[in-house]
């Protein structure tokens, strides 16, 4: 179930109906409602108001596997996402306009909390950051961990520092790991011993915030 039927409910809904799930809609303005209704023909679009409990309870909301309130106003998804965790809804998501809410709704049982300004920032971040033309840039990255941290993909070049020495000689920025080390197809997961060479590919784990613009931004 959306709550909301905006423009990221729309495109949402519709991956999921190509996905073969079935979708139900509840949008509070009636001409929305209606383009709805022609974009999505599969699925069940109501008029009403989503904040309603009486509203969601008549629509089967009870039965539902997931809810996702999504309307234009933080404190009405809030108020949406606190009912659904006390109906016991399995799967919950709070879309939240301003991040700087989200610290807030850390505390709070509304499931998993985006913010799609910042999801689309860190993704343009993530993508220019992959592709740049430079020695040492990542291959590809990736956040993990809800967001927490970043596992970014290198391969070594004749530029990276302190190829050939063992991990546990090299001094790593705080919040940095070495996870993994391909090298000839062989990958291990590294212990003090180990180490990089010309050709291997590093994979590196570092918290969100930290910025690798190349592999040896890692080293002190």
């Amino acid at each position: 179930m959306l709550a909301g039927g905006g423009r990221v409910g729309y495109y949402l809904a519709e991956s999921l109906l190509k996905s073969g799930i079935h979708v139900q809609i509840i949008e509070k303005d009636r001409e929305r409602c209606e383009v709805l209704s022609t974009l999505l023909p599969n699925a069940d679009i109501i008029c009403g108001d989503a904040s309603s409990h009486a509203l969601l309870e008549s629509e089967g909301v009870s039965e539902c596997d997931a809810l996702i309130s999504m309307t234009g106003i933080d404190e009405i998804n809030i108020i949406i996402s606190l009912f659904a965790n006390e109906i016991g809804i399995p799967h919950i998501i709070t879309k939240i306009g301003h991040s700087e809410n989200t610290a807030i709704l850390n505390h709070l049982p509304v499931g998993s909390v985006i913010c799609p300004k910042d999801l689309c920032c860190n993704a343009i971040v993530r993508y220019v950051r992959a592709i740049r033309n430079q020695s040492g840039a990542a291959v590809s990255v990736h956040s993990i961990a809800n967001g927490l941290a970043e596992a970014s993909e290198f391969v070594v070049d004749p530029n990276t520092r302190h190829c050939g020495v063992p991990l546990k000689d090299l001094h790593l920025k705080k919040g940095t790991l070495i996870v993994c080390i391909s090298h000839n197809g062989k990958t291990e997961i590294p212990n003090g011993d180990s180490f990089f060479q010309v050709g291997d590919t590093v994979i590196i784990v570092t918290e969100a915030e930290r910025v690798l613009l190349q592999m040896n931004d890692i080293f002190e």
